[in-house]
This record gives C-alpha cells, structure tokens and sequence, in this order.
C-alpha cells in the first residue's frame, strides 16, 4: 500500500448492468482495467481511428488503454464489474457524446462550416445526450473514485 501512495494513481470502481459507457478516453493518463465478475465487449482506438482491440472480455481479464486512446465498454447481460488503474491521480477524461464531451466545447458555427449541418442539427449534436453512460434503471456507478 505504502507504494501506491508514492506512485500516485488514480483507481475507480464501476458497476455496469446491460450499459454502455459511451466512448471516452484519457487525456493525461494510461490505464489498466480489470475485470472482476461478469463481461461484456470492449473496443479501443487509437487516436487515427484504427481499432486496435475489439473483443469479448470477462472476469479476470485484463485490458490496457493507452493515453489518448478512445475505449467504449458494454456490459453483457449479466453485466460487468471492473476496477481501472490510472497512472495519474488527476486524470482528465473526455467523452465523445454527453455533457462532458469535447464536441460541446467547439462553437456551433465551426460545426456547422466543418460538416455541412443546419444551426437545429449542431444543435441536435451538441445537445443530444445528458449523460455519459447509458443505462439500465438498476446500475450503479460509483461516483466517487479513490485517490491513493
């Protein structure tokens, strides 16, 4: 334990029941994710948008996401549970859709001159998802991640 505390990571927890956490990724950060029971279906992308990871894991499986890689996670039927190490204990994620992400920072007008969309689809696009997880009514996410 006494090693963690000079390493600095960042540990979070998640619970997923037939969810999708949305695609995101690490901004400043590596991360291991260990899946403790259940499974579902994981892919990883590098930032020219190869997959470089699609497939099925399950308890005791181990994946590695590098910084700036964009991960989306699905939990099967049974749903999933997984632990995720970071390697740095201020790790700045972003997401793809939802509140946080990096689409609703970009001015409507650049999106609207990159893409071709009429001011109601920057809209749509901007504003089309409040939540970065999409969820079934029994999930829990620990909200919450322990800084050791």
């Amino acid at each position: 334990m006494v090693l963690l505390v000079f390493v600095r990571v960042l540990i979070n927890c998640l619970v997923l029941q037939s969810d999708i956490y949305v695609p995101h990724w690490s901004m400043n950060a590596n991360s291991v994710a260990y899946v403790t029971s259940g499974g579902g279906w994981v892919q990883v992308v590098n930032s020219q948008g190869k997959s470089v990871f699609s497939g099925a894991v399950g308890r005791g499986r181990v994946v590695v996401v590098p910084q700036n890689f964009a991960v989306a996670i699905q939990a099967g039927r049974d749903g999933m549970e997984y632990i995720v190490f970071r390697t740095n204990d201020r790790a700045m994620m972003g997401t793809l859709v939802g509140p946080t992400s990096a689409i609703t920072a970009i001015p409507g007008e650049v999106l609207a001159n990159a893409f071709g969309l009429s001011p109601e689809e920057v809209s749509e696009l901007k504003n089309n998802r409040k939540e970065a997880v999409l969820s079934s009514p029994a999930s829990h996410h620990s909200p919450n991640p322990l800084i050791v």
